[in-house]
């Protein structure tokens, strides 16, 4: 037996848990020295077989992470150990006549990257293009300044610099002290606090708050939209994306209508 055949062996008995203790004491110290076999080891650990008739894999983990593979993938020397891998999983076969269940997993070691990637963004480029979206649309530069120069008003001052501190359970706890000692209430404060319970993940309470905007008698009411729209974003909830930001579109004069228009043709 040649010495990648040895390893291969060594590594499906391993992986199979066929070891006695002392045998995979001292092969997990080889491991421990040897990147190739825990890259190997990982990928094995990564990847799961969704039925024993098939060889198609998924990928359960964080995109970033397989994008870190490709260059593993594509080495010479990872071509050649998958050829070797390749060459020994196919003289490999079990009582039953089947190729043992770990070959198959270790099998996506042998592949280029893109069989996984596919399988990969099969499952997840929906909501990665959604995430990407909200990053680019989701900039709290433009919310309206809480400071009235020349006659400031410290509660509502203190809110804005809470909220720029990103200190969002305040914001909402002042926002909602200073509507419940204030005859009137002011819609700008009413979008921080709906922007605060967004960053927190508070999405019905959100969507309540925008609302509340949009049914306002403000001259900038349709702002609510655009912020809806925003929750629905960051929910990955197309359809009541698509409905938000077609009530922007269709109307010119509302805020952010322009980037509503834009939107909706990446979406479509």
């Amino acid at each position: 037996m040649d010495q990648d055949n040895f390893i291969n062996e060594q590594l499906e008995r391993y992986l199979n848990d066929q070891m006695a203790p002392k045998e995979k004491e001292q092969f997990e110290k080889e491991i421990a020295q040897s990147s190739e076999l825990q890259e190997l080891i990982e990928l094995h650990e990564q990847v799961t077989v969704l039925d024993d008739e098939a060889e198609w894999i998924t990928f359960e983990g964080d995109v970033n992470e397989i994008k870190k593979k490709i260059p593993l993938f594509e080495a010479e020397e990872t071509k050649a150990f998958s050829e070797k891998l390749r060459e020994f999983r196919n003289d490999q076969v079990g009582p039953t006549g089947r190729k043992s269940v770990v070959w198959k997993r270790l099998a996506v070691f042998s592949g280029v990257a893109a069989s996984i990637l596919l399988a990969l963004f099969f499952n997840m480029q929906r909501g990665g293009d959604l995430d990407q979206l909200y990053v680019e649309n989701s900039s709290w530069n433009e919310l309206p300044s809480l400071t009235v120069k020349g006659n400031p008003v410290l509660e509502r001052a203190e809110v804005e610099q809470l909220f720029q501190q990103k200190k969002y359970a305040d914001v909402i706890t002042n926002v909602r002290d200073i509507s419940l000692n204030s005859e009137e209430t002011d819609m700008n404060l009413i979008l921080y606090q709906g922007v605060s319970q967004l960053e927190l993940g508070q999405y019905q309470n959100a969507l309540n708050s925008f609302r509340e905007i949009t049914l306002s008698n403000t001259i900038d009411h349709h702002k609510g939209y655009w912020y809806t729209a925003m929750v629905y974003l960051k929910q990955e909830d197309k359809e009541s994306l698509v409905e938000s930001l077609e009530v922007v579109a269709a109307n010119p004069t509302y805020y952010k209508h322009k980037e509503a228009s834009a939107l909706l043709k990446e979406l479509k």
